[in-house]
């Protein structure tokens, strides 16, 4: 295996990460809101996570020298990571200040 495809792992991993520590930040910003604040506040992240990924991805297959499978495959295990990592986020309970 080359350099330029785990340099394409590399990168691609490095995005899914990105997605999955904003969608984290996103999370903890929104505990502790109303309901109506907290799902706009983790719908609204979503949206900006979505468009902000799909835009590092076009700049990355515009611009820089990538093996797309490698890529590929790197940023989808990393992206499926985080969307477990967030729905147990989600999912778990609140913890309750001072218990």
């Amino acid at each position: 295996m080359t350099a330029l495809f785990w340099t394409s792992a590399l990168l691609g991993a490095a995005l899914g990460a990105a997605n999955a520590a904003a969608s984290g930040l996103i999370i903890r910003a929104a505990r502790g809101r109303s309901q109506r604040s907290f799902m706009t506040l983790l719908f609204g992240g979503m949206a900006a996570r979505m468009a902000g990924l799909l835009a590092a991805i076009a700049i990355v297959v515009a611009f820089v020298p990538v093996e797309l499978p490698a890529f590929v495959g790197a940023l989808g295990a990393t992206f499926a990571l985080g969307l477990v990592a967030e729905v147990y986020l989600l999912t778990r309970p609140a913890r309750v200040a001072g218990a």
